[in-house]
């Protein structure tokens, strides 16, 4: 696959081009594993009326919500709950630690972490 450009990347053009790359070797949908706490937002992404159409959505939980913790989730298409660990990691807080050189690798394990370092992501440089 070509390196992303510096322009917006949209989940529906990444999707487009994940089903071309794997058409020859894909049976049925490819998975998208999103958060729940993306779903106030989702009807706001570029296509999102096609998304669900074009993939099988995972549902991830991100974060307990009320006093009881997790509420069902009512959302308008069909998708697979989740059942994992809550963790307090947000790639917004690698992001974020990578940028003031604070320690990150721990909270991303070592595939990730040499993937961001090999491809220098986040003005992640030689440190």
């Amino acid at each position: 696959m070509e390196r992303p450009s510096p322009a917006p990347s949209y989940t529906y053009d990444t999707i487009v081009e994940l089903q071309k790359y794997y058409a020859r070797v894909l049976e049925g949908k490819i998975g998208l594993i999103i958060g729940d706490d993306l779903l106030e937002s989702f009807a706001q992404w570029f296509k999102y009326e096609e998304i669900p159409r074009m993939v099988d959505i995972i549902l991830a939980r991100r974060a307990p919500r009320g006093p009881c913790g997790a509420q069902p989730v009512s959302i308008g298409f069909a998708y697979t709950p989740l059942n994992n660990a809550l963790l307090e990691i947000s790639s917004t807080d690698i992001r974020e630690r990578i940028a003031q050189r604070r320690a990150w690798q721990y909270l991303a394990g070592n595939r990730v972490s040499e993937y961001i370092k090999a491809e220098k992501l986040y003005g992640c440089g030689d440190f």
